[in-house]
C-alpha cells in the first residue's frame, strides 16, 4: 500500500518526471552561441517533463516553436501562425498571459510589446521562460510561478507593472481550472481586451464560449479550429471586447 500510495503521489507532482530528463552538455570547442542554444534545448526539455497532461513531449521546442537567431527550434503550436489571426496592434501595448506555458507567445510580440506578464503553475516552465528571456537578452517580458486555481487571482495586480493591462491571453486553459468563470470575470475587470482559446469536450468549449457572451459586450470568433496543431484542431480562437 505504501508503494502504491508512494507511486500515486509522485505521479501527480511529477517527483519521479526528473528521471525521464537527461541534460545535454556542450563540449570545450562550443561557441557562445552553441551554449546558449544548447542552455534553452536543456531547460524545454527538463520541462517536458512537467506531471500535468503535456502533449508536447516530442517536439524539440516542446508546446512553442522558439526562434533563436536564424533558428526555430519547432514546437507543437506556432505562435506566428496564431497572432497573424489576432486582429490587435499590439505595438506598445500591455500583456498579461495567463498559463504561458513557456512563454511562446510572449516571445513572438517582445519587440512590439511595451511590457509583458506570464504567469504558470508549473514552475519547470517558468525557469525555461526566464532563461530563454535571459539568454535571448529581453528585458520587458517579466514570468511568474502562479497557480490560478489556488492563488487569489487579484493578487495578479501586483505582478503587473501597473493595475491594469490593454491584453489579456488566456489561450486553451479553461478545460484545467476549475474557477475558469472566476478568472474571465477577473480578466474583464483589468484588461481592455482578451484573446482566448476554447478548449476541452465539445460541451465545454459551448459554455466558455456562452458565458464570454455573458460578460463581454463583443466576442467574434477568430478562427474555428487551431490549424497550428494538426493534432487538436478542435479549439476556437476568440477576441473578447
Amino acid at each position: 500500500m505504501r508503494r502504491v500510495r508512494k507511486w500515486l503521489l509522485s505521479g501527480w507532482s511529477g517527483g519521479e518526471a526528473e528521471q525521464d530528463f537527461r541534460r545535454a552538455h556542450w563540449g570545450p570547442s562550443a561557441t557562445q552561441d552553441e551554449i546558449a542554444t544548447q542552455r534553452i534545448l536543456n531547460v524545454l526539455s527538463y520541462g517536458k517533463t512537467s506531471g500535468t497532461a503535456y502533449s508536447a513531449k516530442n517536439f524539440p521546442a516542446g508546446y512553442h516553436e522558439l526562434r533563436v537567431g536564424q533558428r526555430i527550434i519547432h514546437g507543437q503550436r506556432k505562435p506566428e501562425a496564431r497572432l497573424q489571426l489576432i486582429p490587435i496592434d499590439f505595438d506598445g501595448k500591455t500583456l498579461l498571459d495567463i498559463g504561458c506555458n513557456q512563454g511562446g507567445m510572449s516571445f513572438a510580440l517582445a519587440e512590439r510589446l511595451k511590457w509583458g506578464v506570464g504567469v504558470d503553475a508549473d514552475y519547470r516552465l517558468i525557469n525555461a521562460c526566464n532563461v530563454i528571456r535571459d539568454v535571448l537578452h529581453i528585458s520587458n517580458l517579466s514570468f511568474y510561478v502562479f497557480d490560478i486555481d489556488k492563488d487569489p487571482h487579484d493578487l495578479l495586480i501586483d505582478l503587473l507593472p501597473s493595475p491594469k493591462v490593454d491584453v489579456v491571453f488566456l489561450l486553451s486553459v479553461c478545460m484545467w481550472v476549475r474557477r475558469w468563470r472566476q478568472l474571465i470575470d477577473f480578466c474583464k475587470e483589468i484588461s481592455c481586451e482578451m484573446v482566448f482559446e476554447t478548449n476541452g469536450s465539445v460541451r465545454q468549449q459551448e459554455e466558455q464560449l456562452a458565458y464570454l457572451r455573458q460578460r463581454y459586450n463583443s466576442v467574434e470568433v477568430l478562427a474555428g479550429c487551431s490549424e497550428d496543431d494538426p493534432g487538436q484542431k478542435k479549439r476556437k480562437l476568440v477576441l473578447a471586447r
